[in-house]
């Protein structure tokens, strides 16, 4: 069974909901952050590529910086694409 959730633990689209319900909850409600993390992964897939993701990176002292670009790309996309 470890086997096949191996690599599977991290997921991009519950860190964008994660950083869309702590950082954006004023401007993206609750129950629309699942269909904006749906749009916003695109747009952010760059970012991720550029971290060693595993099952266990939310537990790195990495993640603060990918949170941290995260949030600085939201922000831009919000503002200039109005998603």
């Amino acid at each position: 069974m470890a086997a096949l959730l191996e690599g599977l633990r991290f997921s991009k689209y519950d860190t964008i909901i994660e950083v869309l319900w702590n950082e954006f909850s004023e401007e993206v409600a609750q129950s629309d952050a699942p269909a904006v993390a749906l749009r916003l992964l695109p747009c952010v897939e760059g970012i991720f590529t550029q971290y060693p993701l595993s099952d266990d990176f939310a537990y790195s002292p990495e993640y603060e910086q990918l949170y941290t670009e995260l949030t600085g790309a939201v922000s831009i996309i919000l503002e200039e694409d109005g998603i």
